[in-house]
């Protein structure tokens, strides 16, 4: 007998147990979804947090990431394996990880799998810029300097400045 879902997932999110939402992040994730598909209708991946936490992939695009993963989880960590394979696609199939400006996770777990480092920088808090977060990787991180007209990076043209304002003229 076929157990196939009646109602598919359309998406996948990476989400650790140690994080929690901040103020309107499942509204802002559906308005990334929708800007983004509006952008680009081949899109990769959303990345709304740090590390191997806020990033949303497409059905379609797990299974890729999946084997990815388990040909190399012997040799890197997850996040490494995950910028290894955005490059990747960026590389051969033209498709992009689109990031939101701000972080829309809270790290509130106290251990880390970091080296206790006293230098390193704090982890950015709730609505804070993705372009500072240090752990980022620079396909990863917000684009400031070629994006500041829009709330994703790579962005749209300049004549499309839509940013979220706690409501979305999106449909």
């Amino acid at each position: 007998m076929d157990h196939a879902r009646a109602d598919p997932f359309t998406h996948f999110a990476f989400l650790e147990d140690d994080f929690v939402a901040c103020e309107n992040a499942a509204s802002i994730v559906a308005y990334l979804v929708r800007k983004v598909a509006r952008i680009d209708a081949s899109w990769l991946a959303i990345r709304f947090s740090f590390g191997m936490n806020g990033v949303l992939l497409p059905r379609e695009a797990l299974s890729d990431f999946h084997a990815h993963l388990r040909q190399g989880i012997s040799r890197l960590p997850p996040d490494l394996l995950y910028q290894e394979w955005l490059e990747r696609e960026k590389e051969e199939a033209g498709r992009v990880e689109y990031v939101y400006e701000h972080n829309l996770l809270d790290h509130v777990g106290e251990v880390s799998s970091f080296d206790v480092r006293p230098e390193r920088r704090g982890w950015p808090k709730c609505h804070q810029p993705l372009a500072d977060a240090w752990s980022l990787g620079g396909i990863e991180r917000f684009d400031r300097r070629a994006c500041g007209h829009s709330d994703v990076s790579p962005c749209p043209r300049p004549t499309d400045p839509e940013r979220w304002n706690g409501t979305s003229s999106l449909g």
